[in-house]
């Protein structure tokens, strides 16, 4: 299985005055081509930063100490020391974000904002690009493409939103895509409809997806490997099969047990122990004070 995309070693860290406060601790992760990888974990684990790194869309106090990101399907690198990133809208990588409200202009027709979108990747008359932005929209299963690409944002369903975004994420046939907690916005019908539009394009253009998201039952059900991080590092890493049937890390046994069980409603929750969370804590703590020695 090629290779797509190589995360070796990284280390991020945050500059606060004359501090650098670590973020990343010693990020390894291996996408091949066209597999749907799960990374979870709480608020704050540093999911989300992770895909920042790898979109190269860091705030400009974001410091990369340590490692690199191989990108196959640009040659491209973000590495410590500097970055070397050609233009994201070209370059292979596209993003899939949270809130379809926030992410979509709110001023500009929805045909307009697909057509800037398909400008970055493809050549072409303006009605040739109008033309592809109504397929995109037919292929992410919204009735009368023409007539959506006239309205605004607010004209649309939340679902619909998610739609035409996918469908943006889709447009420059990127070989990799970060899906960032891409339903969460949705109520549950809506989240299922998405997930299961989402696969179906992946599957068609064998496409490599970061998933992340805080449910492991999407996990469960989307992805195909999955890696579980707390306080900027993977804890446990492995096929979904594997790593939810006989998880190795106390944490990971923990989230699982934490998640109720529709066949078992009367069953008492158990939240994961303060004294686990207290350790892994505890645990990056003396990570950063090796790497100082």
């Amino acid at each position: 299985m090629t290779k797509i995309l190589a995360v070796r070693d990284l280390h991020l860290a945050m500059r606060t005055g004359e501090k650098l406060v670590p973020v990343l601790r010693g990020i390894n992760l291996n996408l091949p081509q066209g597999e749907v990888h799960g990374l979870v974990g709480e608020s704050g684990a540093g999911k989300t930063m992770l895909g920042r790194v790898i979109l190269d869309i860091l705030p400009p106090n974001a410091v990369v100490t340590a490692g690199h990101v191989d990108c196959a399907t640009t040659g491209s690198q973000i590495k410590s020391g500097g970055r070397i990133f050609s233009n994201r809208g070209r370059s292979g990588i596209s993003l899939i974000p949270q809130d379809p409200m926030t992410s979509l202009n709110p001023v500009k027709k929805i045909g307009k904002q697909m057509v800037e979108i398909l400008q970055l990747a493809h050549t072409g008359p303006p009605r040739a690009l109008q033309e592809r932005a109504e397929a995109l929209l037919a292929e992410v299963r919204i009735k009368k493409p023409k007539e959506v690409l006239k309205q605004y944002p607010h004209h649309l369903s939340g679902g619909m939103r998610q739609r035409v975004l996918i469908a943006m994420a889709f447009s420059s046939e990127p070989g990799i895509i970060i899906a960032d907690e891409p339903t969460t916005a949705l109520d549950v019908s809506v989240q299922r409809r998405v997930l299961r539009l989402i696969r179906d394009l992946q599957k068609e253009r064998n496409t490599t997806i970061l998933f992340i998201t805080h449910d492991l039952g999407v996990v469960a059900k989307l992805c195909d490997k999955v890696s579980l991080m707390h306080s900027g590092m993977i804890l446990e890493q492995g096929l979904v099969s594997e790593v939810f049937h006989s998880p190795s890390h106390p944490y990971t046994r923990s989230l699982l047990n934490a998640i109720p069980r529709y066949d078992q409603p009367r069953e008492k929750l158990a939240p994961v122990a303060e004294d686990l969370q207290s350790q892994l804590i505890d645990e990056a703590r003396k990570y950063d004070q090796q790497r100082q020695v």
